[in-house]
Order: C-alpha cells, then sequence, then structure tokens
C-alpha cells in the first residue's frame, strides 16, 4: 500500500501518543472500502486453524487507523484471523521530519502498556494484535539519541518473519511514496513496469520459473487504489 495523502485519521483532542486505546478511532468510509479491496486479494484456506496476517505500520495516525480496520473492531463478528501489527519507523519517508520519532514510539509503548489490564474486550483486540516485541526492539534502535541512518526495513526482514509460519496468510506493508520505489527496487524484487505511485495498492506477482533461490523473484502489480473519504474531510474543514 503506496500513500501518504489519501488515508484519513481523526484525532481527538489531548495529549495522548496513542489514543486509540483512550478512545476507539472512528473507521472512515475510505477505510471500510480499502479493507474490503484489499482482503479480496487474501485467501483464508479452511485448514489453517489459528490463520493471522502481519501488517508493517509506520508511526503516524492514518496509517495507524487503516491498520486497526483490518481487526475488525467496530464489528461484533469475527473476521476469522487475527492480525500482528508491527509498528516501524524504517517505513517513514525520509522527507518526513523525524524530529520527535523516537518519543512518539515511546508514546505508543507507554499508553499500551498502562491499557495492558483492561477488561473491555474490545480494547483487548486491539492490545493483542500490535507486536509489542517489535515495538521494543524499534525504540532500543531510536534510543538515546536518534539520527536517520540510511536503513530500510527490506524484503529480507519482513519475509523472515514469515517464512517459517504456516499461519500467516499474508503481509501487509504500508508507506509512502519513498520507500515504497525503494522497496520495488530492491531484490528479491524487480521493479514493476509502471510504478504509479501515491494512492495505490501493489501486489506482489511471483516471477514465472522463479524459486527460493532467484536473485529476482516478485514483481509488484498495481492492484488497485486507495479510496479517498472526501465526505470526512469536509466535514473536518467545514468544523474548523
Amino acid at each position: 500500500m503506496c500513500s501518504s495523502y489519501t488515508l484519513v485519521a481523526w484525532t481527538p483532542p489531548g495529549r495522548h501518543y496513542f489514543h486509540p486505546v483512550h478512545k476507539i478511532p472512528r473507521t472512515t468510509v475510505a477505510n471500510h472500502t480499502n479493507y474490503s479491496r484489499i482482503m479480496k486479494a487474501i485467501t483464508i484456506p479452511p485448514n489453517v486453524l489459528f490463520p493471522h496476517i502481519a501488517i508493517y505500520c509506520p508511526p503516524r495516525m492514518r496509517y495507524v487507523h487503516m491498520a486497526l480496520r483490518f481487526i475488525g473492531l467496530e464489528s461484533p463478528i469475527n473476521t476469522g484471523y487475527s492480525c500482528q501489527i508491527r509498528f516501524d519507523d524504517r517505513l517513514l519517508d525520509r522527507t518526513t521530519s523525524f524530529e520527535g520519532i523516537a518519543e512518539r514510539m515511546m508514546g505508543y509503548y507507554r499508553e499500551l502498556e498502562e491499557a495492558a489490564n483492561t477488561k473491555n474486550p474490545t480494547m483487548r483486540r486491539l492490545l493483542d494484535a500490535i507486536d509489542m516485541n517489535w515495538l521494543e526492539q524499534r525504540i532500543d534502535c531510536l534510543t538515546p539519541l536518534y539520527h536517520p541512518l540510511p536503513e530500510t526495513l527490506d524484503w529480507y526482514k519482513i519475509f523472515r518473519q514469515s517464512k517459517d509460519d504456516a499461519h500467516c496468510l499474508g503481509i501487509i506493508i504500508m508507506s509512502g511514496d519513498e520507500t515504497c520505489r525503494t522497496l520495488f527496487n530492491t531484490a528479491p524484487v524487480m521493479p514493476p513496469d509502471n510504478f504509479r505511485g501515491e494512492g495505490r495498492v501493489y501486489r506482489l506477482g511471483e516471477l514465472e520459473g522463479a524459486n527460493d533461490g532467484s536473485k529476482l523473484r516478485w514483481k509488484p502489480e498495481h492492484y488497485c487504489n486507495i479510496s479517498r473519504d472526501k465526505d470526512f474531510e469536509k466535514a473536518l474543514v467545514d468544523k474548523k
């Protein structure tokens, strides 16, 4: 998923870093639409008892809200799978201001930990979906002082987490235009014929004849566009 401007996030007033643990966010029409489009690409086999989806998410609320949609917090019906949401600063575009990223990530961790003993079943689903070990590791890399390094979340690190996990049905990666371009130009992924940039969802297709030993094995294919919730955006403007 390549987008830095089409996802909408409503942030309530207050000085919280991870406000969803204080108030479950409103899911926009666009996020419902995006969720439905993306889930059509993921099949849940009947023989997998505890299926889950790995979601790699930059620490920005517009992405966080989209990631939370996959948990189905607003639905009383079980989704049939679980999620592992991994917040990762390396998915932020380098054109993004990195000031305060370490503080933000630590704020995420602190507020999630403070909510750990909640009895609220909806909040429990949210907390159980977040990979706290991953968040801790990223915080360790960012502190005590954060200096942006030429490090990216490459395919090896992403695939390694799920290679031996038979329950993982799919991997969803959210990023901005710059990070998306970098990933698509890194082996074992072959660059797409036409990179459409912002506001798009891409799906990796396996190259014909490729196997585990191939230098290039996958190629991104434009799968669908990311919906924009214009009515919600208009409501925010009118409110101002």
